[in-house]
């Protein structure tokens, strides 16, 4: 349960900080800074943003029993749907 909220809380954060601010971050990853890149950096913030809230909201409900390793990898596994996403 720690390791899926550390994910989690990795991907809001960082979702975040590409969403909040698509310059510093093309900066931090040394990538030129332009328009196109500022889009980009968006889409992938807001995505990674949504992936962490799903991961997130998933964790504080009573499903604990669809995250253990006995769980089929279907569409209601939050862990398979942000590797489908990724």
């Amino acid at each position: 349960m720690a390791t899926l909220t550390a994910l989690s809380t990795l991907r809001m954060a960082s979702g975040a900080f590409f969403f909040a601010s698509p310059e510093l971050a093309a900066k931090t990853f040394s990538i030129p800074v332009g328009k196109p890149v500022a889009i980009v950096a968006r889409m992938v913030g807001a995505r990674d943003l949504a992936v962490g809230a799903l991961l997130h909201t998933y964790r504080h409900g009573n499903n604990s029993q669809a995250i253990s390793r006995d769980a089929d990898a279907g569409p209601n596994n939050p862990v398979s749907v942000s590797a489908l996403i990724n």
